[in-house]
């Protein structure tokens, strides 16, 4: 089959997904899992070990029944995980120092792509072609076709980054050279090039950081950039409700907030605000409280089964009652992010990253949290467009909300101090996170 007719077939086989009762999609993630689970019993040493110390099985199991694996376990152990003994993590680090472009292939097979490594050890994942193309072929759910629309990516491109491979695989497919015209701009150069880029190509679609986005809005409104985008797309960290509506107000176009990440690539999208929809149709997602556990059913070379990501998904009570799939609220916490705070009684208790959205009003640009158990500072950067005076109102109001939020999580007796500040260091990915002191 063509790479085209492969990328087309995985499209309209989503698309029938989207038809399907939540009982049928289940059904079929089952059957799909239980062919991958026969696959890897046959060639990963690992998962055969699995298989066999817990009597799996093969014919009747679910992702519960394996253990959990993390990302330690993975590097560990990943030369018995993946089901292609030529496949090791030393030819692949080889692999990588001497390799040229995103588009070459390990043994002339495997895409490789590889996490940026900001929380510990960088990653490392690999996909056939036709497993790439199935994972990146969910963005044609949110994205309307045209001819060679420009659709630009702004961020850290570097070679094997799953942003660079993935713009790759998208020249792979006649299809897509067709509909689409890619360009990655590098954010590592003085922010006026960075602008310059922008302006010159004048995408049809803009994809970048969250943050990012927030900073193109200033700059449009400032009048440095003249663009009109019939979309703009947001990932890699969270999109707060009032970025979103800043966003829309700016450039007038529907926001996308992307869900994804290098080991499974395309996981969910919310295209209206009305929660984030989970691409289940070969992702098994299972909701923890302080984790989610995601089994990949499309990758085959190197199976991850209940794969551990510190992501916490919180379910929205009013889902699309239409779609299979299930619906978490957009704004998506990482465990390590989550202050943790001392309770009046001695206890702990969490402030989940979307009761921020309770908290910040249409004023606020960005903020920043510094926490520890019994003291919190929150530092606010305003929009370009506030007064002095509405600052000072804006910061008594986010003072008195958040001071109402630790009143019900028990925490009153926590030390809260909020305050203004002219702007943030980022790190080299450009994401704004919660930083612990």
């Amino acid at each position: 089959m063509s790479t085209t007719l492969r990328f087309l077939s995985a499209i309209m086989d989503k698309k029938r997904n989207e038809k399907l009762t939540r009982e049928k999609l289940l059904e079929k993630q089952n059957k799909s899992f239980r062919k991958l689970v026969h696959h890897a019993y046959k060639h990963s040493p690992y998962y055969k070990e699995i298989i066999d110390q817990n009597k799996i099985d093969v014919n009747h199991c679910s992702p519960k029944d394996f253990p959990v694996l993390t990302k330690n376990e993975l590097r560990l152990h990943f030369d018995k995980i993946v089901t292609d003994r030529r496949v090791t993590k030393e030819g692949l680090t080889e692999f990588l120092k001497h390799s040229e472009s995103p588009h070459d292939k390990f043994l002339g097979r495997y895409y490789v792509t590889q996490t940026s490594g900001t929380s510990g050890e960088p990653g490392v994942f690999i996909y056939t072609e036709a497993e790439l193309l199935s994972g990146l072929s969910h963005a044609y759910r949110y994205r309307t076709p045209g001819i060679k629309k420009r659709s630009l990516f702004v961020g850290f491109p570097s070679k094997h980054a799953t942003s660079s491979v993935a713009l790759g695989a998208a020249g792979l497919s006649l299809l897509n050279r067709i509909l689409y015209d890619y360009k990655a701009v590098n954010i590592d150069q003085p922010w006026e090039n960075v602008l310059a880029e922008i302006q010159d190509y004048q995408p049809n679609i803009l994809s970048a950081y969250a943050k990012l986005m927030v900073y193109f809005s200033d700059a449009q409104r400032q009048g440095l950039i003249n663009i009109k985008p019939e979309a703009v797309e947001c990932g890699g960290e969270p999109l707060l409700a009032t970025d979103r509506k800043y966003i829309e107000e700016t450039f007038g176009c529907k926001v996308v907030n992307n869900y994804g990440c290098t080991e499974h690539l395309v996981m969910g999208a919310s295209v209206n605000g009305d929660g984030l929809s989970l691409y289940e149709d070969d992702l098994i997602f299972e909701l923890r409280e302080d984790f989610t556990a995601i089994t990949n059913l499309y990758n085959y070379g190197l199976p991850l089964i209940r794969y551990r990501l510190d992501d916490v998904l919180t379910p929205k009570k009013s889902g699309n009652e239409k779609s299979p799939f299930q619906v978490v609220e957009e704004f998506i916490g990482r465990a390590e992010e989550i202050p943790m705070l001392k309770t009046v009684n001695g206890g702990k208790e969490k402030i989940h990253p979307i009761c921020f959205d309770r908290i910040v009003v249409d004023s606020v640009k960005t903020f920043q949290l510094h926490c520890g158990e019994e003291k919190i500072a929150m530092s606010i950067v305003f929009k370009p467009e506030v007064n002095e005076s509405s600052k000072a109102k804006d910061l008594a109001d986010i003072h008195l909300r958040f001071s109402g939020l630790l009143k019900e999580l028990g925490a009153a007796e926590v030390s809260l101090v909020v305050e203004e500040a002219q702007q943030f260091k980022r790190n080299k990915n450009q994401k704004t996170s919660f930083s612990g002191q």
